[in-house]
């Protein structure tokens, strides 16, 4: 039972691991830019991905990459608030320790210096040109692989060296740097017993070479040719599944070579497939008004109830809720209700529809659908006749009281305060 476990465990794993969509990018080191916007790439909900970044030579590029979900948050609008609760790998060089150098110390006790200075000045000749060969293969390859300049590279270094392996030129190249940082050493001690004017001369030249050597790391130009030979021209993140919102995946390109970072920022992908909630603020108008009326003398019996002329529409400003279901990463469409105020009447409509939204992290909304309000209305003790509404004459103020009345809104709302949370 445990080995099926086993065995279905791994058959699981497999296939998650082996059955991501791919998301291709391509970086130019040059610009340091991606060629296009992460907001075009299409990412579903519930699918696992998987990013491939080219552009990249891995034998120059060191990378980190981490991927985290958000939820895109905003805050429930005031007006809003008593009807809703409060929704809130790298490569790492470090040079070997080798013990003293047994043909520099016999040199200097035969104070043979004029060959410690000519050993010397051959060996960073060599170191020189083993710099020179690197340089060129990164400068060509910065950007794109070449195995093939890659393999030349090898050749010459070989050549420059009388090696036959890599181990056996890296052993040379650290050999080599500890034997002029000796000799530097040793013509320091020896200037001062009998100085003249070829030591001093052979001094000062070995003292710049042992300063040059001091701030130069040799052995990483042979791992980068090493590297180069089986270098990749991209690099892939780990598998990840789209969900909530938006993704983000923070990168790092450092170039290892010239010791830069290259770029360190974000790219975000937004999410389609899911379902959402959000709110939005914005104007609405509606065609309910709130009627004012005044009294009028008929006749020694009754009053005349009119209706003063006013505007038989509305626009109020307030807020939406809004529960929607992402078509694309920038469109999503759903059900919404929320509350909106009238500065003519001091009114609180009350809003119930649907909603287009366009945008992603700032989105802007088109709304519509039933608005509902309670509105003063004449009471039933206002009479009607032939003449119009009318009450007795003892009655000196229109008898009203407040009726829900319904009607339609249209609304334009917009979202610029999300929050990843």
């Amino acid at each position: 039972m445990k080995k099926l476990l086993l065995i279905l465990t791994f058959i699981a794993y497999y296939a998650f691991c082996y059955s991501q969509e791919l998301i291709e990018l391509k970086f130019d080191p040059v610009k340091k830019e991606f060629d296009k916007k992460t907001e075009s790439v299409k990412v579903k909900s519930g699918v696992s991905y998987k990013v491939k970044i080219t552009g990249l030579n891995t034998s120059v590029f060191d990378y980190g990459i981490k991927i985290k979900s958000y939820t895109l948050t905003s805050p429930v609008p005031d007006i809003l608030k008593p009807f809703l609760p409060d929704i809130s790998k790298i490569l790492r060089l470090d040079s070997t320790k080798f013990s003293m150098l047994g043909e520099v110390v016999e040199t200097a006790f035969g104070l043979n210096l004029n060959r410690l200075y000519a050993e010397s000045k051959v060996k960073y000749d060599k170191l020189c040109q083993l710099k020179i060969v690197s340089d060129s293969l990164y400068e060509h390859t910065k950007s794109k692989i070449n195995i093939n300049e890659a393999y030349a590279a090898l050749n010459d270094i070989k050549k420059i060296f009388e090696a036959n392996s890599l181990n056996e030129i890296k052993r040379q190249v650290i050999l080599f740097s500890k034997y002029i940082i000796l000799a530097q050493e040793i013509y320091k001690n020896e200037i001062g017993k009998k100085p003249n004017d070829e030591m001093i001369i052979n001094y000062n030249e070995l003292s710049c070479i042992y300063d040059t050597i001091k701030t130069k790391n040799y052995l990483l130009y042979v791992t980068f040719i090493e590297n180069s030979l089986k270098a990749k021209d991209y690099i892939e993140s780990r598998p990840f599944k789209a969900e909530k919102d938006i993704i983000d995946l923070n990168l790092t390109f450092v170039d290892n070579y010239v010791k830069d970072t290259v770029y360190k920022s974000s790219l975000s992908f937004y999410i389609r497939g899911n379902l959402s909630f959000d709110f939005s603020t914005g104007f609405f108008y509606n065609n309910l008004h709130e009627n004012s009326y005044y009294l009028e003398k008929r006749d020694t019996l009754k009053n005349n109830v009119f209706i003063e002329k006013c505007s038989t529409s509305d626009i109020s400003f307030g807020a939406l809720g809004h529960f929607s279901y992402k078509f694309l990463n920038w469109f999503k469409a759903g059900l919404s209700m929320g509350a909106a105020l009238s500065p003519f009447d001091g009114k609180t409509r009350y809003l119930l529809g649907g909603s287009l939204i366009f945008g992603r992290k700032n989105e802007l909304g088109i709304n519509g659908g039933l608005v509902l309000a309670k509105l003063k209305v004449l009471s039933n003790s206002v009479k009607n006749d032939e003449k119009g509404n009318y009450v007795p004459v003892s009655i000196t103020s229109v008898p009203t009281y407040e009726k829900i009345k319904s009607g339609f809104y249209i609304g334009l709302t917009y979202n610029i305060t999300s929050t990843k949370k």
